[in-house]
């Protein structure tokens, strides 16, 4: 087990607005045997092929039985067989097929059977949390630890720890919220089916004035994988023994939450892992 300790930096707001907020935000992303590395996304999206009407297509295993059951049908039947995490195939009543693959997972495999993408967050027996459904194993800290937030994928792993012991989170939905990691400053923790974001909430420009806030060490142990920096100040681990890239971090994203948050365009890029960020207002963080 080898560890490396990027440093995050975050400055705080001190407009004398108060609850004005800057957010640095950014993400953790397991990477497929393909090779295309995609930032998180929400989860849930409709994974099986879904009718005009808006019922789920009826289907079957081979190819041969589901070209005849649409002829006789009239409508698409989906193809098991050549289903998978990405895509769905169905075979249409003039005997062609039609495949549909999508950007994010949308499916994964789950004790032998297909299931939909779900990011709920369920305790596990080993007191963390974890999604319902997802194509890369993480866990998020039950409380009590110092480790947030773990990845794995075929064999490899990567785990970010937090500075202190961390209290026990409260869930909603696929976010964990361990409540004032500092005085005024919530940790949130969002899963997708790739990867999690995670954020700090600094609430108030007291919170942010904080000095343990302007620079935070994150430090992160890993096995069968080698941190590195990227050229755009994000963070890649690769394989030791390939060379290729398993899981990566993009850059820090920084954002005013009073004027919108990074998915309406209101983010810039943050600080990097390794430089100080700007003086100014603050309020949200996160790496």
């Amino acid at each position: 087990m080898a560890g490396k300790n990027p440093t995050v930096n975050h400055s705080s707001p001190r407009d004398g607005r108060g609850r004005r907020t800057a957010v640095v935000a950014a993400t953790l992303t397991a990477l497929l045997a393909s090779g295309l590395g995609l930032l998180p996304g929400s989860g849930g999206d409709a994974p099986a092929a879904v009718a005009a009407g808006g019922g789920r297509v009826p289907t079957e295993v081979g190819t041969g039985d589901a070209q005849v059951a649409a002829a006789r049908s009239g409508e698409a039947v989906e193809v098991l067989a050549l289903r998978d995490e990405r895509s769905t195939t169905v075979a249409n009543p003039d005997g062609t097929f039609t495949t549909t693959e999508y950007v994010q997972p949308i499916r994964t495999r789950k004790n032998g059977t297909w299931q939909d993408i779900d990011t709920t967050l369920v305790k596990q027996a080993n007191g963390t949390y974890a999604p319902k459904a997802a194509p890369t194993a993480m866990a998020f800290s039950g409380g009590g630890d110092r480790t947030f937030a773990r990845l794995e994928k075929d064999g490899r792993s990567l785990s970010l720890d937090w500075q202190s012991a961390l209290p026990e989170p409260s869930i909603a939905g696929s976010t964990a919220t361990y409540a004032d990691v500092f005085d005024g400053v919530d940790m949130e923790i969002t899963a997708s089916a790739e990867g999690f974001s995670h954020v700090l909430v600094v609430k108030d420009a007291k919170a942010a004035a904080n000095p343990d806030l302007a620079e935070l060490q994150l430090p992160v142990r890993t096995d069968s994988v080698t941190l590195e920096k990227t050229a755009e100040s994000g963070l890649e681990a690769e394989d030791r023994a390939s060379g290729g890239t398993v899981f990566e971090a993009p850059q820090p994203m920084m954002w005013d939450s009073s004027q919108g948050t990074a998915a309406d365009g209101g983010a810039s890029p943050g600080p990097s892992p390794t430089t100080p960020a700007p003086g100014g207002a603050g309020g949200r963080t996160a790496r």
